[in-house]
């Protein structure tokens, strides 16, 4: 829970650039785990990925919907999807498929998961929300899904883009 509060922090202090930039490092940083150790502890870089999407919605809820700030976030979210399906080590014995069906970057993992808890249990509490805030995170989810539409082979691989026609029942 250390790297929440210190994603809570960075956004309480107005670092924006800095969590933009934790972001990028932390594609990297699952990436390069995900590729080169043989045998991660079950669950790491599932609970990475969980960690990895909780800072991208505190920067989609803090940056302006319509600012450059979203559009890096976006950007990088774009560049992770571009890597494709990463090969683990061939000794790799543990699983590489996600709860989701979705694999390292076949798409975005786990993102679908952390995007409908957010929406579900927090979105419209004023203890966790501005208004401000509200606006940011759903032109953002708006941004990601019209992304996912366009650069995809098909848009129904994008799990934010599934995960919100279940919600609307599409």
């Amino acid at each position: 829970m250390q790297w929440r509060a210190d994603i809570d922090r960075v956004v309480k202090e107005g670092h924006e650039e800095t969590l933009l930039d934790t972001v990028s490092s932390s594609i990297g940083v699952t990436t390069g785990h995900f590729t080169y150790v043989p045998d991660p502890h079950p669950g790491y870089v599932e609970h990475r990925l969980h960690e990895l999407w909780y800072a991208c919605i505190q920067a989609a809820k803090n940056f302006d919907s319509g600012g450059y700030l979203q559009d890096g976030l976006l950007r990088q979210l774009l560049l992770a999807k571009a890597l494709g399906p990463l090969q683990p080590p061939a000794n790799r014995t543990v699983g590489v498929t996600f709860s989701d069906g979705h694999t390292i970057w076949s798409g975005l993992p786990l993102i679908a998961q952390d995007l409908g808890d957010e929406f579900t249990s927090r979105y419209y509490e004023r203890t966790f929300f501005t208004s401000d805030q509200r606006e940011n995170l759903s032109g953002f989810l708006g941004r990601l899904l019209s992304v996912c539409s366009r650069y995809s082979e098909k848009h129904w691989r994008c799990p934010a883009h599934r995960w919100y026609i279940r919600q609307c029942r599409i």
